[in-house]
């Protein structure tokens, strides 16, 4: 349904926590989509919709609960979704949507986080 409409229908479990019963609500839904196969998390989790930055002369889009995902402007201005993106397999959990670019080695700085070290 989302594919056809074309915007997320259900929300992500981690787009808002904004009391204990949306939050379970969001969860409950989640784990329900997962179990009717409308949704596999190992196909990302994210709407990549908090910032964009280019690294390794790629542009990619970001989320703070999923990999990034390459994205490539259209000269018509759209956007294509080129896939979500590891790093090849170093990153393997989601990263921070504000990385650094250090303007004299051009080296891109970011951090991430996750449930385990």
């Amino acid at each position: 349904m989302e594919n056809d409409t074309g915007f997320p229908l259900i929300p992500n479990v981690f787009s808002g926590f904004n009391s204990l019963v949306a939050s379970a609500t969001y969860g409950s839904l989640s784990v329900a989509r997962v179990l009717t196969g409308q949704f596999n998390p190992a196909n990302g989790i994210g709407l990549a919709n908090t910032s964009l930055a280019f690294i390794g002369n790629r542009l990619f889009a970001l989320a703070e609960s999923d990999l990034p995902y390459a994205v490539n402007v259209t000269p018509d201005g759209d956007i294509d979704r080129l896939g979500r993106h590891d790093f090849d397999e170093k990153l393997t959990f989601s990263m921070t949507t504000h990385p650094k670019i250090d303007l004299d080695t051009v080296e891109c700085f970011a951090f991430r986080y996750g449930p385990v070290p």
